[in-house]
């Protein structure tokens, strides 16, 4: 028997988990259109392709092993070439993907063309006729070019790339759902309720090296904060000018060239690239490594906090850097500290909005920490 305070709250159909005794039974069926995944799979492909670029595009003079920016443009896109049934529902798919990337000539960074990254794969999914594949959540983790051929007429470059592959078979359709009709929202407490716990925030490890001499022993202790677990992920790139306020002064009004994709606790790490020109010389930051990353509650903004290093012309010193991205409005703010925490860059006061490249995307993390 179900006591009658027990009864009342079943009563109380609310949005949230149910008391202990239960729901109660729906009181209708609702007909929704819903975008339904009949089958999903991720893997990561290392692709090394040849591409020729005209020396009219790339005029600088190159020698054999110079490095050429390479970052996400645009969308990976797929489309199918064919399909073998193989029982069950599944077929053996085979795709064409298409992976558009930013070429930029590092001695002079107005030099930028796009080229498309073409790979053939095959996959069974359970994909019935008439339902759509879609691999646009796929991401670049990893581009490096480097001049390998020179000839009268072509610079010949040598990519590797590091690509994660998502794929979907995807249909909207309409589905029956057990409702209790429509949400009535109540009046707010004033005293808390049982909430679900809290994420897990990032742990804090203490390292401590000792240093002996025949005179005098050393002791220093540094902290470092990892995150490790996987909250949210973020993805984009694309170009933008720096404005007035830029930091320092030869950053304003240079052209800049943006590629990220972060996600803590998997293996996407910070991966953020970043190439603009400062007193016309090439400034470069290579942020490999997520120190931590946070997204607000509706996951459209993230603060991306990393290390690495930053290039201004020859010279070269490690970094810690801070990129807040911002996923409706597709803009971005970056600064720049060294060891000593001094600003070396700031994009700007302001967010910056970004275009040309694959629009900036904050979600929940895709894969597993």
């Amino acid at each position: 028997m179900i006591s009658d305070e027990a009864g009342a709250r079943q009563n109380q159909v609310v949005p949230g988990e149910c008391p202990p005794d239960g729901c109660p039974p729906p009181t209708r069926i609702e007909c929704i259109d819903v975008d339904k995944v009949y089958d999903s799979c991720f893997q990561v492909e290392n692709l090394v392709r040849n591409i020729a670029v005209s020396r009219t595009d790339f005029t600088s003079p190159f020698v054999i092993g110079e490095e050429i920016f390479c970052s996400p443009f645009g969308n990976i896109a797929c489309s199918e070439i064919s399909r073998t049934e193989v029982g069950e529902g599944f077929f053996n798919i085979t795709l064409l993907i298409t992976i558009p990337i930013a070429l930029m000539n590092l001695q002079n960074p107005a030099e930028m063309v796009l080229r498309n990254v073409t790979l053939i794969k095959t996959v069974t999914l359970c994909c019935p006729e008439g339902v759509d594949i879609t691999c646009g959540e796929s991401n670049i983790m990893f581009c490096n070019c480097l001049v390998s051929g020179l000839t009268a007429e072509d610079v010949i470059l040598t990519c590797e790339l590091q690509v994660c592959l998502f794929l979907n078979c995807i249909s909207t359709v309409q589905l029956l759902v057990p409702s209790y009709g429509f949400c009535q929202p109540s009046p707010c407490l004033t005293l808390p309720g049982e909430c679900p716990p809290p994420f897990a925030r990032p742990t804090t490890t203490t390292t401590t090296t000792t240093t002996t001499t025949t005179t005098t022993t050393t002791t220093d202790s540094t902290t470092t904060t990892v995150q490790t677990e996987c909250e949210c992920f973020a993805t984009g790139g694309g170009t933008a000018i720096l404005p007035n306020d830029a930091f320092p002064e030869g950053a304003r009004g240079e052209r800049a060239n943006l590629g990220f994709n972060s996600c803590p606790g998997c293996n996407f790490n910070s991966n953020v690239t970043f190439l603009t020109e400062i007193d016309n010389e090439v400034a470069r930051l290579l942020g490999p490594d997520l120190i931590s990353m946070t997204c607000d509650a509706a996951d459209t903004e993230a603060t991306i906090t990393g290390s690495g290093t930053f290039e201004v012309g020859t010279d070269i010193q490690p970094v810690t850097f801070i990129l807040i991205v911002n996923d409706p409005n597709n803009t971005f703010v970056l600064r720049i500290f060294d060891v000593s925490m001094e600003l070396l860059f700031s994009s700007s006061g302001s967010p910056i909005e970004l275009s040309g490249g694959p629009p900036i995307m904050v979600r929940s993390c895709p894969l597993e920490p």
